[in-house]
């Protein structure tokens, strides 16, 4: 006979459509499922807010600078990049209150900046630079592929590195 073991997921977010991606930060928890990008409080798991878009969202990404500094961008099967700060909820509260209430006490996401035809095909992989000012993108639009690296403040390209060999 087997020792029964503790079972050591301690949450389920149950999606009704395919997960394609996930992002955490001490804060958050952002999955891309769908074309849906929902955002969860990290401690208490309560969604905090949910956004439809026009295309399947393929990744996601999270940064946090400091309390009231957070950014969350996504890449989408359409080629497009959108980046929302989620710090204005953050800002407001004081050290050592929790987030228990829905909805939050101000606007979790406040769309910061959209870029369509960020690539010309779908986005497969976002990421923030360390200190958050740089956001870097993938798609396979050009073959190989390309890698773009964009202000993440007002999302202009500050280089395109097509990948040739």
């Amino acid at each position: 006979s087997r020792p029964q073991q503790a079972d050591a997921c301690i949450a389920t977010l149950a999606h009704q459509n395919t997960v394609n991606a996930l992002a955490v930060s001490k804060t958050r928890l952002v999955v891309a499922s769908g074309k849906a990008l929902c955002v969860y409080d990290a401690e208490t798991e309560e969604l905090l807010e949910q956004l439809d878009g026009e295309s399947e969202v393929r990744c996601v990404a999270v940064t946090e600078q400091a309390v009231g500094a957070s950014l969350i961008v996504m890449g989408d099967e359409g080629g497009r990049i959108k980046v929302w700060d989620a710090g204005a909820c953050l800002s407001q509260l004081l050290p050592g209150t929790k987030l228990t209430s829905y909805p939050p006490l101000a606007a979790t996401l406040e769309l910061k900046g959209e870029k369509t035809n960020a690539h010309n095909l779908q986005i497969n992989s976002v990421t923030f630079s360390p200190d958050g000012t740089k956001i870097v993108s993938a798609c396979g639009d050009d073959r190989p592929g390309t890698i773009k690296v964009w202000d993440s403040g007002v999302l202009v390209p500050l280089i395109t590195s097509p990948w040739l060999s």
